[in-house]
């Protein structure tokens, strides 16, 4: 089963996706569109914006001792959802009725993979990812509460979002590893690999 690239990059295999079918454009368009619990709210809210805020949320939860991985934690929350790109946001209450937890896993595993290898991110350690989930199940909680009181409206356009996205990827990447690394990402990604 394939999907085809937004970009036009060529198409993503669902079943094995590989690093070289990723794309930092397709996720910043897909996750722009993709709106945050079905969409039953007063007004949009995107995976990309969940993801920013995840990412944010990671960076201000750093051990004092682990300060020097700032922006590693912050990575690791704003690409925790990037699966959702190619899979979708299926809702939890969802996941339950239709009991396919364990094999959605394994899918969003097999991106999550993809996506990290495809920019050299690490995997996350125990502690990060203990405290991603502890976040992302907050946060979860917390939006649904807030972003259905009408009077939070959008702070701004629904087309600034992909660059947002893209912006805080590449400036967490270079704080993460350096401009060479970035240099190197860039160049793999107009080179179509």
């Amino acid at each position: 089963m394939r999907i085809t690239s937004l970009t036009g990059r060529g198409s993503i295999n669902l079943v094995d996706p590989k690093p070289e079918s990723i794309c930092i454009d397709d996720i910043a368009r897909a996750l722009s569109r993709i709106p945050r619990f079905n969409g039953i709210l007063p007004h949009a809210y995107t995976v990309a914006e969940h993801c920013i805020a995840m990412s944010v949320s990671m960076e201000n939860s750093v051990p004092v001792v682990q300060l020097s991985d700032k922006a590693v934690w912050g990575l690791h929350g704003l690409i925790h959802d990037w699966h959702e790109a190619y899979l979708g946001d299926i809702t939890r209450p969802v996941i339950k009725l239709l009991g396919i937890s364990q094999k959605l896993e394994k899918f969003k595993k097999r991106f999550d993979d993809a996506i990290r290898t495809k920019f050299k991110i690490p995997v996350p350690t125990t502690e990060q990812k203990r405290v991603l989930n502890e976040l992302d199940n907050a946060a979860c909680d917390l939006e649904i509460v807030s972003l259905r009181d009408e009077s939070n409206s959008r702070r701004y356009g629904s087309d600034h979002i992909p660059g947002m996205l893209h912006r805080r990827f590449m400036d967490l990447m270079t704080e993460a590893f350096g401009e060479k690394h970035v240099h190197e990402l860039r160049i793999s990604h107009e080179q179509g690999d």
